[in-house]
């Protein structure tokens, strides 16, 4: 029903050629637990053929789990959403979810045996909170691929819509790079992903792609993967799509924070537009440095990020333990190089 709500007064919206004021806007429900009666549907979904493990996907499905009969009961944390906002505010944004508190967030994981965290340090944070419960990283998959290297020296800004990403994207394209442009007049800013569809009018040397079907045609030493975050949760899923794709990457603090050190060492870090530009001029202008940069991060990539740790609790969920072993986190540590 939310669905047709809104596609028909988008549609209304472009019937009138887009005159009739700004597009529509609409809530965001996300982060907000489940209506009464949707709350008791999946219950009595679940609870008609009761699983071996029951996973509720974000904090605010969690709530559920207390009603729901499963030998193991876990979240899946995208993002945990009291941190997100925080972060956005942060920046001066707002929330791009429903803003909760942290203690609220907690206390929907009541339930859970298992929490399952695309971030290493918000799984790091949320332990403190909830100590008795186990605590697991979700690192992105690593899939090294073999990339063309030809071509002039350029660099790529990959990302879904979604408001930090759009965020990034202007901080890119307004405060970046034009210093970069002006000193390297001859490189290449691409743009792909679905966030190409926010850029209207392409400063000089941006060119947007869109979708791209076959991320290795624009892989390989001669780009350079960019993460300009300054708001966001969860992990930057960017990062390792550069890595593994053979570019070097130059990323901000932010946007790390979710390897919670596991990256360090295998690419650039910038946080201000000046510091950012300079970090690309002088990537994009030295060919070894790239090179070395980017065969470095492909190589250490997979040694770097495992999950190790959640195939041997669910092995041991599915021999019959009834539920996780709450151990102490692993730190994540880069391998050194040899």
């Amino acid at each position: 029903m939310r669905a047709l709500y809104r596609g028909w007064n988008l549609l209304r919206w472009a019937a009138s050629g887009r005159k009739r004021g700004s597009r529509p806007e609409f809530p965001n429900t996300l982060g907000q637990p489940p209506k009464t009666q949707d709350r008791s549907l999946t219950i009595k979904a679940v609870n008609a053929n009761p699983p071996l493990l029951l996973i509720a996907e974000y904090s605010s499905m969690a709530p559920i789990l207390d009603a729901c009969l499963a030998d193991c009961r876990a979240a899946l944390l995208h993002d945990v959403f009291s941190l997100r906002a925080e972060s956005f505010r942060r920046a001066n944004l707002s929330p791009d979810h429903a803003p909760i508190s942290l203690a609220t967030e907690a206390s929907w994981l009541e339930a859970a045996d298992l929490c399952i965290y695309a971030s290493a340090k918000e799984a790091r944070l949320l332990n403190k909170k909830l100590p008795e419960k186990q605590h697991i990283w979700l690192p992105p998959a690593v899939r090294r691929k073999a990339s063309s290297d030809d071509g002039p020296p350029r660099a790529v800004f990959i990302g879904v819509r979604h408001a930090g990403n759009r965020d990034a994207l202007n901080f890119l394209l307004q405060d970046i790079w034009p210093r970069t442009h002006a000193a390297r007049p001859g490189a290449e800013l691409l743009i792909v992903g679905e966030i190409g569809a926010e850029v209207h009018n392409a400063p000089s040397g941006v060119r947007v792609l869109g979708r791209v079907k076959d991320l290795s045609t624009i892989g390989g030493t001669s780009s350079i993967g960019l993460a300009p975050t300054r708001a966001g949760s969860g992990a930057s899923i960017k990062i390792v799509t550069y890595l593994e794709n053979g570019m070097s990457v130059l990323a901000s603090s932010k946007a790390l924070e979710g390897y919670d050190g596991a990256l360090d060492g295998l690419v650039e870090r910038a946080d201000t537009a000046h510091a950012f530009s300079d970090k690309l001029i002088n990537l994009l202008a030295n060919h070894d440095y790239r090179e070395t940069t980017a065969q470095h991060g492909a190589c250490m990539i997979s040694e770097s990020i495992d999950n190790i740790e959640l195939d041997r609790t669910l092995r041991r969920i599915a021999r019959g333990s009834i539920a996780p072993i709450a151990l102490p986190l692993r730190s994540h540590q880069t391998p050194t190089r040899s």
